[in-house]
C-alpha cells in the first residue's frame, strides 16, 4: 500500500473520498463532450475516469481482489491521464483542418501506449 499513514478505517474512508471518489468531478465534463458529438474525448474521458476511480479505491483500501498484477491499474491510470493531457496540448494548437487534428489526437495516443 502507498499510504503508511492510513491503517485504521478512518484514514482509509479518507484516502479512499479525496483520491477515488474526487474523480466523479469529472462526470459533468464527460456529459458536456457528449452532447458536443466529440467519441475520441469521450472515450479518453471515460477510461481515464474508470482506471483512476480503480487504481485510487484499491489502493486506498489496500484491496488485492481486483488486480491482476501489481501496479497494473497505475499503468492505465497514467496511460489515461498522459492522453488526456496530450488530448489538451493539440486542442491549444488550434489546427484548423480536422483530420490533422484527429492524427495527432490517435499518433499521441499511440505514442503514449508504446512507451
Amino acid at each position: 500500500m502507498a499510504y503508511s499513514y492510513n491503517e485504521d478505517l478512518k484514514g482509509k474512508l479518507i484516502m479512499v473520498f479525496v483520491t477515488a471518489i474526487s474523480n466523479f468531478a469529472c462526470l459533468p465534463v464527460l456529459c458536456l463532450v457528449y452532447k458536443q458529438k466529440k467519441p475520441i474525448e469521450l472515450w479518453y474521458g471515460f477510461f481515464t475516469f474508470v482506471t483512476s476511480f480503480m487504481y485510487h479505491l484499491l489502493d486506498s483500501l489496500d484491496l488485492k481482489e481486483f488486480v491482476v498484477e501489481v501496479g497494473t491499474w497505475h499503468k492505465l491510470d497514467n496511460i489515461g491521464s498522459i492522453s488526456c493531457f496530450l488530448l489538451c496540448l493539440v486542442y491549444l494548437m488550434r489546427i484548423q483542418n480536422p483530420i490533422v487534428e484527429l492524427h495527432l489526437k490517435q499518433a499521441s495516443l499511440f505514442m503514449v501506449i508504446i512507451f
